[in-house]
Protein backbone atom coordinates (compact mmCIF):
# COMPACT_ATOMS: atom_id res chain seq x y z
CA UNK A 1 0.00 0.00 0.00
CA UNK A 2 1.54 3.44 -1.20
CA UNK A 3 1.42 5.85 1.70
CA UNK A 4 1.62 9.48 1.53
CA UNK A 5 4.21 11.39 4.06
CA UNK A 6 3.96 14.77 5.30
CA UNK A 7 7.13 16.94 3.88
CA UNK A 8 9.07 16.73 7.31
CA UNK A 9 8.20 14.05 10.24
CA UNK A 10 9.64 13.10 13.24
CA UNK A 11 10.02 9.35 13.31
CA UNK A 12 8.11 9.00 16.62
CA UNK A 13 4.91 10.59 14.35
CA UNK A 14 5.39 7.70 11.77
CA UNK A 15 5.65 5.25 14.56
CA UNK A 16 2.13 6.57 15.81
CA UNK A 17 0.82 6.29 12.22
CA UNK A 18 1.96 2.52 12.44
CA UNK A 19 5.08 3.14 10.37
CA UNK A 20 8.52 1.39 11.74
CA UNK A 21 11.66 2.90 11.24
CA UNK A 22 12.61 -0.02 9.58
CA UNK A 23 10.27 0.63 6.57
CA UNK A 24 11.20 4.25 6.42
CA UNK A 25 14.50 2.98 5.68
CA UNK A 26 13.10 0.73 2.60
CA UNK A 27 11.34 3.85 1.31
CA UNK A 28 13.99 5.68 -1.07
CA UNK A 29 11.78 9.13 -1.02
CA UNK A 30 12.34 9.11 2.48
CA UNK A 31 15.62 10.99 3.53
CA UNK A 32 17.03 11.25 6.84
CA UNK A 33 18.24 14.60 8.20
CA UNK A 34 19.17 13.73 11.56
CA UNK A 35 18.06 11.84 14.34
CA UNK A 36 14.63 11.20 15.10
CA UNK A 37 14.06 13.29 11.89
CA UNK A 38 13.18 12.60 8.22
CA UNK A 39 11.58 14.53 5.18
CA UNK A 40 10.45 13.86 2.05
CA UNK A 41 11.37 16.25 -1.42
CA UNK A 42 13.04 19.51 -0.87
CA UNK A 43 11.17 21.18 2.10
CA UNK A 44 10.74 24.79 3.41
CA UNK A 45 13.85 25.14 6.20
CA UNK A 46 11.35 26.43 8.30
CA UNK A 47 9.40 23.47 8.11
CA UNK A 48 13.26 21.08 9.33
CA UNK A 49 13.77 23.79 11.71
CA UNK A 50 10.41 23.90 13.53
CA UNK A 51 10.40 20.06 13.89
CA UNK A 52 14.11 20.23 15.67
CA UNK A 53 12.60 22.59 18.12
CA UNK A 54 9.79 19.73 18.48
CA UNK A 55 12.88 17.17 19.10
CA UNK A 56 14.87 19.38 21.56
CA UNK A 57 13.94 21.35 25.10
CA UNK A 58 14.75 24.40 25.48
CA UNK A 59 15.55 26.23 21.75
CA UNK A 60 14.51 28.65 19.68
CA UNK A 61 15.10 29.12 15.58
CA UNK A 62 17.99 32.28 15.36
CA UNK A 63 20.45 33.28 13.01
CA UNK A 64 21.00 32.98 9.71
CA UNK A 65 17.48 30.29 10.12
CA UNK A 66 15.75 33.27 11.74
CA UNK A 67 16.84 35.14 8.97
CA UNK A 68 15.75 33.16 5.96
CA UNK A 69 12.61 32.83 7.80
CA UNK A 70 12.54 36.63 8.27
CA UNK A 71 13.21 37.60 4.39
CA UNK A 72 16.16 39.49 5.96
CA UNK A 73 18.73 40.39 3.09
CA UNK A 74 21.88 38.06 4.55
CA UNK A 75 24.60 37.31 2.36
CA UNK A 76 24.78 34.42 -0.11
CA UNK A 77 27.09 32.14 1.91
CA UNK A 78 24.22 32.10 4.45
CA UNK A 79 21.42 31.51 2.14
CA UNK A 80 23.09 28.47 0.77
CA UNK A 81 23.89 26.97 4.24
CA UNK A 82 21.92 23.95 4.88
CA UNK A 83 22.65 23.77 8.83
CA UNK A 84 19.70 24.66 11.15
CA UNK A 85 20.59 27.10 13.88
CA UNK A 86 19.39 27.18 16.84
CA UNK A 87 19.38 29.28 19.99
CA UNK A 88 19.50 27.24 23.55
CA UNK A 89 17.42 29.50 25.74
CA UNK A 90 18.31 27.88 29.34
CA UNK A 91 21.45 25.82 30.42
CA UNK A 92 24.21 24.19 28.48
CA UNK A 93 24.25 23.28 25.12
CA UNK A 94 24.58 19.56 25.24
CA UNK A 95 23.11 18.21 21.22
CA UNK A 96 25.01 17.05 18.48
CA UNK A 97 22.58 17.09 15.87
CA UNK A 98 23.63 16.89 12.50
CA UNK A 99 23.01 19.09 10.52
CA UNK A 100 22.30 21.71 13.68
CA UNK A 101 24.44 24.46 14.22
CA UNK A 102 23.94 25.71 17.96
CA UNK A 103 24.45 28.35 20.48
CA UNK A 104 24.53 30.09 23.70
CA UNK A 105 23.44 33.40 24.86
CA UNK A 106 24.37 35.21 27.87
CA UNK A 107 20.73 36.72 28.06
CA UNK A 108 17.45 35.95 26.02
CA UNK A 109 14.43 37.96 26.65
CA UNK A 110 10.71 37.00 26.18
CA UNK A 111 10.01 40.10 24.07
CA UNK A 112 12.97 38.90 22.01
CA UNK A 113 10.91 35.53 20.38
CA UNK A 114 7.35 35.23 18.84
CA UNK A 115 5.80 32.04 18.22
CA UNK A 116 6.60 29.78 14.96
CA UNK A 117 4.22 27.04 14.36
CA UNK A 118 4.42 24.77 17.54
CA UNK A 119 8.59 26.31 17.89
CA UNK A 120 10.09 29.82 18.55
CA UNK A 121 11.98 32.00 16.75
CA UNK A 122 13.80 34.85 17.38
CA UNK A 123 12.12 38.21 16.47
CA UNK A 124 13.61 40.44 13.78
CA UNK A 125 15.08 42.96 15.79
CA UNK A 126 16.62 39.82 18.11
CA UNK A 127 18.14 38.01 14.49
CA UNK A 128 19.97 41.08 13.14
CA UNK A 129 21.72 40.95 16.50
CA UNK A 130 22.54 37.72 16.28
CA UNK A 131 23.95 38.43 12.96
CA UNK A 132 25.78 41.32 13.86
CA UNK A 133 28.40 38.39 16.00
CA UNK A 134 29.91 37.14 12.48
CA UNK A 135 28.76 39.37 9.63
CA UNK A 136 31.02 42.06 8.32
CA UNK A 137 30.03 46.01 8.92
CA UNK A 138 28.89 46.21 5.54
CA UNK A 139 27.00 42.90 5.10
CA UNK A 140 24.88 43.85 8.58
CA UNK A 141 24.26 47.25 7.14
CA UNK A 142 22.95 45.72 4.27
CA UNK A 143 20.73 43.54 6.74
CA UNK A 144 19.31 46.53 8.47
CA UNK A 145 18.64 48.36 5.19
CA UNK A 146 16.11 45.90 4.26
CA UNK A 147 14.95 45.19 7.19
CA UNK A 148 14.32 48.82 7.74
CA UNK A 149 13.18 49.75 4.11
CA UNK A 150 9.18 50.71 3.37
CA UNK A 151 7.89 52.51 0.91
CA UNK A 152 5.36 55.17 1.61
CA UNK A 153 5.23 56.64 -2.29
CA UNK A 154 6.12 55.86 -5.74
CA UNK A 155 5.08 52.72 -7.74
CA UNK A 156 4.81 50.08 -4.83
CA UNK A 157 4.00 51.24 -1.07
CA UNK A 158 4.88 48.49 1.62
CA UNK A 159 6.02 48.72 5.80
CA UNK A 160 9.00 48.64 7.13
CA UNK A 161 10.20 45.37 9.26
CA UNK A 162 11.35 46.99 12.24
CA UNK A 163 13.37 50.20 12.42
CA UNK A 164 16.76 51.48 13.81
CA UNK A 165 15.17 52.42 17.09
CA UNK A 166 13.52 49.07 17.69
CA UNK A 167 17.04 47.48 16.92
CA UNK A 168 19.11 50.35 19.29
CA UNK A 169 16.61 49.72 21.86
CA UNK A 170 17.41 45.50 21.83
CA UNK A 171 21.47 46.76 22.05
CA UNK A 172 20.72 48.74 24.91
CA UNK A 173 19.52 45.57 27.01
CA UNK A 174 22.74 43.57 25.96
CA UNK A 175 25.79 46.29 26.73
CA UNK A 176 28.91 44.51 26.51
CA UNK A 177 27.72 41.34 24.56
CA UNK A 178 29.38 40.68 20.87
CA UNK A 179 29.05 42.33 18.17
CA UNK A 180 26.65 44.81 20.17
CA UNK A 181 29.57 47.77 19.77
CA UNK A 182 29.70 46.74 15.97
CA UNK A 183 25.84 46.89 15.12
CA UNK A 184 25.35 50.22 16.79
CA UNK A 185 27.94 52.05 14.51
CA UNK A 186 26.02 50.21 11.52
CA UNK A 187 22.88 51.39 12.65
CA UNK A 188 24.38 54.91 12.25
CA UNK A 189 24.70 54.32 8.85
CA UNK A 190 22.02 52.49 8.02
CA UNK A 191 19.37 53.86 5.93
CA UNK A 192 15.37 53.68 4.73
CA UNK A 193 15.19 53.12 0.74
CA UNK A 194 17.86 50.90 -0.55
CA UNK A 195 15.73 47.81 -2.24
CA UNK A 196 18.87 45.50 -2.19
CA UNK A 197 22.09 44.67 -0.91
CA UNK A 198 23.89 45.86 -3.80
CA UNK A 199 22.05 49.16 -3.74
CA UNK A 200 23.04 49.53 -0.12
CA UNK A 201 26.88 48.57 -1.02
CA UNK A 202 26.20 51.26 -4.30
CA UNK A 203 25.64 54.17 -1.58
CA UNK A 204 28.12 52.21 1.24
CA UNK A 205 31.18 52.95 -1.38
CA UNK A 206 30.23 56.09 -2.60
CA UNK A 207 30.15 57.77 1.08
CA UNK A 208 33.57 56.26 1.71
CA UNK A 209 34.45 57.87 -0.96
CA UNK A 210 33.42 61.04 -0.12
CA UNK A 211 30.07 61.00 -2.26
CA UNK A 212 28.08 62.08 1.02
CA UNK A 213 23.81 63.30 1.05
CA UNK A 214 22.51 61.37 -1.39
CA UNK A 215 18.76 60.62 -1.50
CA UNK A 216 17.83 57.18 -1.65
CA UNK A 217 14.58 56.12 -3.61
CA UNK A 218 14.04 59.81 -4.63
CA UNK A 219 10.57 60.00 -7.01
CA UNK A 220 10.37 62.93 -9.22
CA UNK A 221 7.23 64.24 -10.19
CA UNK A 222 5.85 66.39 -13.49
CA UNK A 223 4.38 69.42 -12.70
CA UNK A 224 0.57 68.01 -13.22
CA UNK A 225 1.99 65.35 -10.35
CA UNK A 226 2.76 62.68 -12.37
CA UNK A 227 5.49 60.31 -11.11
CA UNK A 228 8.25 60.78 -14.31
CA UNK A 229 10.85 58.18 -12.34
CA UNK A 230 12.13 56.96 -8.86
CA UNK A 231 15.82 57.28 -8.67
CA UNK A 232 17.92 54.70 -6.69
CA UNK A 233 20.19 56.95 -5.42
CA UNK A 234 19.78 61.11 -6.13
CA UNK A 235 21.74 64.03 -6.31
CA UNK A 236 19.01 66.79 -6.03
CA UNK A 237 21.54 69.66 -6.51
CA UNK A 238 23.49 68.40 -9.67
CA UNK A 239 20.20 66.65 -10.48
CA UNK A 240 21.88 62.93 -11.19
CA UNK A 241 20.07 60.13 -11.20
CA UNK A 242 21.72 56.81 -10.19
CA UNK A 243 20.15 53.51 -10.78
CA UNK A 244 21.61 50.03 -10.24
CA UNK A 245 20.91 47.72 -12.84
CA UNK A 246 20.45 44.39 -11.11
CA UNK A 247 19.82 40.80 -13.30
CA UNK A 248 16.13 41.47 -13.65
CA UNK A 249 17.21 44.11 -15.88
CA UNK A 250 17.89 42.17 -18.92
CA UNK A 251 14.67 40.88 -19.46
CA UNK A 252 13.25 42.13 -22.39
CA UNK A 253 10.30 44.16 -21.13
CA UNK A 254 12.52 45.63 -17.77
CA UNK A 255 14.78 46.94 -20.67
CA UNK A 256 11.71 48.57 -22.12
CA UNK A 257 10.93 49.57 -18.83
CA UNK A 258 14.42 51.53 -18.29
CA UNK A 259 14.46 52.69 -22.02
CA UNK A 260 11.27 54.80 -21.30
CA UNK A 261 12.29 55.76 -18.07
CA UNK A 262 15.82 56.85 -18.73
CA UNK A 263 13.98 59.31 -21.70
CA UNK A 264 11.30 60.55 -19.20
CA UNK A 265 14.88 61.26 -16.80
CA UNK A 266 16.21 63.21 -19.55
CA UNK A 267 13.12 65.33 -20.60
CA UNK A 268 12.95 66.68 -17.10
CA UNK A 269 16.48 67.90 -17.01
CA UNK A 270 17.96 64.88 -15.06
CA UNK A 271 20.83 62.52 -16.11
CA UNK A 272 20.75 58.89 -15.72
CA UNK A 273 23.58 56.93 -14.26
CA UNK A 274 23.19 53.27 -14.78
CA UNK A 275 25.62 51.00 -12.38
CA UNK A 276 25.73 47.35 -13.05
CA UNK A 277 27.22 44.59 -10.38
CA UNK A 278 30.47 44.37 -12.14
CA UNK A 279 30.81 48.06 -11.46
CA UNK A 280 30.69 47.12 -7.77
CA UNK A 281 33.69 44.92 -7.90
CA UNK A 282 36.07 45.83 -10.39
CA UNK A 283 38.85 48.39 -9.47
CA UNK A 284 39.95 50.72 -11.93
CA UNK A 285 42.20 53.60 -11.47
CA UNK A 286 40.60 57.30 -11.74
CA UNK A 287 42.91 59.50 -13.30
CA UNK A 288 41.83 62.63 -11.63
CA UNK A 289 41.67 61.29 -8.06
CA UNK A 290 45.00 59.52 -8.90
CA UNK A 291 44.32 56.63 -6.78
CA UNK A 292 42.07 53.05 -7.21
CA UNK A 293 38.15 52.80 -6.79
CA UNK A 294 35.31 50.46 -7.67
CA UNK A 295 34.51 51.66 -11.31
CA UNK A 296 31.06 52.85 -10.20
CA UNK A 297 32.71 55.30 -7.92
CA UNK A 298 34.49 56.22 -10.87
CA UNK A 299 31.55 56.78 -12.95
CA UNK A 300 29.97 58.69 -10.46
CA UNK A 301 32.53 61.08 -9.62
CA UNK A 302 33.11 61.60 -13.13
CA UNK A 303 29.53 62.74 -13.97
CA UNK A 304 29.28 64.73 -10.60
CA UNK A 305 32.15 67.12 -11.05
CA UNK A 306 31.30 67.70 -14.85
CA UNK A 307 27.80 68.76 -13.34
CA UNK A 308 29.02 70.82 -10.74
Amino acid sequence: MNRTYPSVFTTQEAAQHGVSRRVLKRNNNINQHSQGLRFVGNPDVALIAEKICELTEDIVISHHTAAKVHGLRIPNYLEKKHEISVLKTHGKWSTKRQGVVGYRTKKLLDDETQPFGSAYITTVERTIFDLAQYLTPYQLIQVVDGAINSHAHGYYCFEAQTSIEKIRDLCLKHPGERGVKKLKLCLERARVGSDSAQETLLRLLLDDHGIHGLLLNHPVYSEDGELLFQSDLADERTKTSIQYEGEHHSEQLQVRRDIRRERRTEDAGWTEIRIMATDLYEEVFDADAQDWMPRAVSIVRRVLKAKS
